[in-house]
């Protein structure tokens, strides 16, 4: 009597560690911290007369249940600006530097095959630092000559986008995404200073790793 009345102990303990160890398995799945390192093309607002280049991106995101992630994500790429008027043109070489806090929505079911599909959401900022000096003048015709001013330039930048999830083992993954920024912009050619909403577009794909 004695001897059952320990094995039921022994599986009722058993079944209790069991069901403790796949709950926790189970928190443990989305509330994790995911590291993604990225490689895309940036097009830059035709208003600015950047060529399209490529970017680098290195991002960290936290996942706060199972369709909600925080997401923190920096990204790097080497543009050059060409500058024209009637009678010259300048090539610039400018470093642009954009930071974005945003929320992913995720869809926990597969669209195809393992691909699952998410939107982003989010606000940061565009740095636009320019890697040539200042003092370059430009002939805009009629004999009239502007000297160019090179600055660091901070904009405020919403985000929002999205892209496809493809898992590649239980803790790797595979992201395919686009992303949009909006800011506004000063413009001031010489002649003429306006203010407009710009925008660039991102294209590419990231290789995230879950812990």
């Amino acid at each position: 009597m004695n001897s059952n009345v320990n094995w039921h102990f022994f599986f009722l303990a058993a079944g209790l560690i069991l069901a403790l160890s796949t709950a926790g398995f189970c928190q443990a799945t989305y509330q994790r911290v995911e590291f993604e390192s990225s490689v895309g093309i940036f097009f830059f607002d035709n208003e600015l007369s950047f060529e399209a280049s490529p970017a680098l991106g290195l991002g960290a995101g936290y996942n706060l249940n199972r369709f909600l992630q925080l997401n923190l994500a920096f990204s790097y790429a080497p543009a050059q600006q060409q500058i024209s008027a009637a009678a010259s043109k300048i090539t610039s070489n400018i470093s642009v530097y954009q930071y974005i806090l945003s929320l992913k929505f995720r869809k926990q079911e597969p669209i195809i095959w393992r691909i699952k599909p998410f939107v982003n959401i989010g606000a940061g900022g565009i740095i636009f630092d320019p890697q040539t000096s200042s003092g370059d003048s430009l002939d805009v015709g009629g004999g009239l000559m502007i000297s160019l001013n090179f600055a660091t330039n901070h904009k405020f930048a919403l985000n929002f986008g999205g892209g496809f999830a493809i898992p590649l083992s239980r803790r790797f993954l595979l992201n395919l995404q686009y992303r949009k920024y909006f800011y506004r912009l000063n413009l001031n050619d010489g002649i003429e200073a306006k203010t407009a909403t710009a925008n660039n577009n991102y294209w590419g794909a990231g290789f995230a790793v879950s812990y």
